[in-house]
């Protein structure tokens, strides 16, 4: 029997929560990979803690939870099997895989990218959401689609537990139930959850970038302006796909500022510029406060609306 990849299948991507959704559900004929993204509420929010550049500008939403999120709003009720604490727990966890397997899919992550693809980005900035999708068991391990750009590639059971992150939350997930529509609604409702929670944490939002450009008035060194690019292109990345899906619901150029002023401070720190790139820090940090209120005015646009309007193509 010849092995065929899966309906959906996206590569080369550093955030593949979204992607990994698709795939475990083959959706993407019907949502584009940004309504994928924004359902899983990472796009929506930032943190930023000054001592740890690593961190800077990477999702606020933990990319295990950005993929129940995304699961449970397109209707799909997710099993999740946590990686094991102990090297006597793997097999156990592998014969669960393996059963799985038999019906649907299975998302294993996050894992470590770094370790398997020694990605230059990936030693600098830690977005975390690098998933592989298995689709079959072999005797030499298990047939995976791998989001770094390989739609079939085999991985032996020593490589998974090699790539695995021990300090973060990890599992694998399958999903268990019927599709719904997306509501657009239903994703704007947890976004606005999303901000409040950020708003909250001196670590995270507008705050948190604040003190972030004061950290640039310190002078970067060279690591850690490697690693506010890399978060720089990133957060930019998801604001385009913000834009995207509030163009769905008719707020059209809505993010335009945002995503011009994202841009300006990535043109300035590559330019060297520090004193117009602390200034356009600064202006991220209002948009990034200001965004519960562009998607409190998406709500009030869908709410004149005679029903949550599903996302469609």
């Amino acid at each position: 029997m010849t092995l065929q990849p899966l309906q959906s299948y996206l590569g080369k991507s550093m955030d593949a929560t979204g992607s990994v959704v698709a795939m475990l559900t083959t959706t993407m004929d019907k949502y584009g990979a940004h309504y994928l993204e924004c359902a899983t509420g990472r796009p929506f929010a930032t943190i930023a803690p000054v001592d740890n550049s690593a961190l800077w500008l990477v999702p606020w939403v933990k990319p295990l939870v950005g993929l129940i999120n995304a699961l449970k709003l397109v209707g799909s009720d997710s099993e999740v099997l946590p990686l094991p604490d102990s090297d006597s727990e793997w097999g156990d966890f592998w014969s669960v895989v393996a059963r799985w397997l038999v019906y649907t899919p299975v998302a294993i992550g996050p894992l470590d990218r770094l370790r398997l693809w020694d990605q230059l980005e990936d030693r600098y900035y830690h977005n975390g959401g690098y998933f592989i999708v298995a689709i079959r068991q072999t005797t030499e391990g298990f047939i995976v689609h791998d989001p770094q750009g390989c739609p079939l590639r085999l991985l032996t059971v020593e490589d998974i537990i090699g790539i695995s992150r021990t300090n973060s939350e990890m599992a694998a997930i399958r999903t268990t139930s019927t599709l719904l529509p997306i509501s657009a609604t239903a994703i704007l409702e947890q976004a606005l959850v999303v901000c409040d929670q950020a708003a909250k944490s001196a670590n995270a939002g507008g705050t948190a970038i604040r003190a972030l450009a004061e950290r640039v008035r310190q002078g970067l060194r060279v690591r850690e302006q490697i690693a506010l690019s890399l978060g720089l292109a990133a957060r930019g990345l998801s604001l385009v796909r913000i834009a995207e899906f509030l163009s769905s619901v008719g707020l059209n150029g809505v993010m335009d500022d945002h995503r011009r002023v994202c841009a300006d401070a990535h043109y300035a720190l590559r330019h060297t510029d520090s004193d117009r790139l602390i200034k356009y820090l600064f202006a991220l940090a209002k948009h990034e406060e200001n965004m519960d209120t562009i998607l409190e005015a998406a709500m009030h646009s869908m709410s004149k609306q005679r029903a949550p309007c599903p996302i469609t193509e």
